[in-house]
């Protein structure tokens, strides 16, 4: 076995994992947390690893209905399959100035 450091910069800022999940035959990682802007707050960045190479498969961002304000990841759920992945946590709501809840599902 091979081990080794898989690194993801996403933005200029920070970026943050916030969680981590496995599946699927295929042994795919997925990995989801915020890159964090000063001018776009905080958004979600999610990423699919191929867990024998480190290669990545894919990513994906969300920033939320109200761009600018922080859009944090709590989980990240994946279907047995591994055809399904689930993000959820919370983002801002200018209207209400709170957050809500924001669950993103993509294809794995």
């Amino acid at each position: 076995m091979t081990h080794g450091l898989v690194a993801s910069p996403v933005a200029g800022g920070a970026d943050v994992p916030t969680s981590i999940a496995a599946g699927g035959a295929d042994g795919t990682v997925w990995v989801t947390g915020y890159t964090a802007s000063h001018v776009r707050g905080n958004n979600y960045a999610t990423f699919a690893y191929d867990a024998s190479t480190g290669r990545t498969e894919w990513s994906a961002r969300y920033d939320g209905q109200q761009n600018g304000g922080d859009d944090d990841p709590a989980g990240i759920a994946v279907s047995p399959d591994g055809s399904k992945v689930v993000v959820t946590g919370r983002s801002y709501d200018a209207t209400s100035g709170g957050t809500d809840f924001a669950t993103v599902a993509y294809k794995g």
